[in-house]
């Protein structure tokens, strides 16, 4: 018996067929058109996130500035400077409305960080001492905050939540300091000046600035680090 082609069978699987690629396109078009309002979305919240974080942050420091800029002031200090225990010989330090973090808790933080970041513990205590007498609340007129006074561009590179937290801020800035050295070639003076003055200083005087402040820093802290045992014969370079 031969067999009869049915025409609007076939006529029924090409409308068919034809449906479903209308469809499939239609699908595609709408997650193209969906695609950038999630992505700003998305964009827009983590700006309105950053930007909250940001204006806490600075709510925070400005609460704790009114109460440690008079003593500061009172130095006949300019307001441009960034503390450290040279500049202001501890007095300021005794200003900043907490007390000094003990060695029981400073000492796991420090030790903890600079396992992480492949830096010397005794490097790192040396430049919180440096930077604010080991007081976790400590802000200098430019805004820089805690033990290892973070300034506001860094804790935003780093993504630092609290920045006044001792182990946050401790951990951050071992970890610039991690960076410096890496990016100075071990060179402890240089990374010591970028930490103070900040890296653009650095590589535009191609070496230790001629600023003051900045000189009498690394002097310090190089003295600081020439106080501590010598590492014994092929140990690793005080990172």
């Amino acid at each position: 018996m031969a067999l009869v082609a049915v025409p609007w069978a076939s006529g029924q699987t090409e409308a068919s067929d034809s449906a479903r690629s209308a469809i499939r396109k239609a699908a595609v078009s709408q997650r193209l058109a969906v695609a950038p309002m999630r992505a700003t979305a998305k964009l827009q919240w983590s700006t309105a996130a950053t930007s909250m974080r940001q204006a806490t942050m600075r709510q925070r420091a400005a609460a704790l500035r009114s109460k440690v800029a008079p003593p500061l002031l009172g130095n006949s200090l300019q307001p441009s400077r960034r503390w450290s225990i040279s500049a202001v010989a501890g007095s300021a330090f005794a200003g900043a409305p907490c007390e000094p973090l003990s060695l029981e808790r400073l000492n796991p933080l420090v030790e903890r960080a600079s396992e992480v970041e492949e830096v010397d513990p005794n490097l790192v205590r040396a430049v919180i001492a440096q930077e604010s007498g080991f007081r976790p609340c400590a802000v200098s007129p430019k805004g820089a905050l805690g033990l290892m006074q973070l300034m506001p561009a860094t804790i935003e590179e780093l993504d630092v939540q609290d920045a006044l937290d001792p182990g946050q801020n401790i951990a951050a800035g071992t970890r610039l300091l991690g960076r410096l050295l890496d990016r100075y070639d071990g060179d402890l003076a240089l990374a010591l000046a970028a930490y103070n003055a900040g890296p653009t200083q650095v590589d535009r005087a191609n070496g230790i600035p001629a600023i003051s402040e900045t000189m009498q820093y690394v002097s310090d802290l190089l003295k600081k680090m020439l106080t501590q045992r010598a590492p014994a014969a092929g140990a690793p370079r005080p990172r």
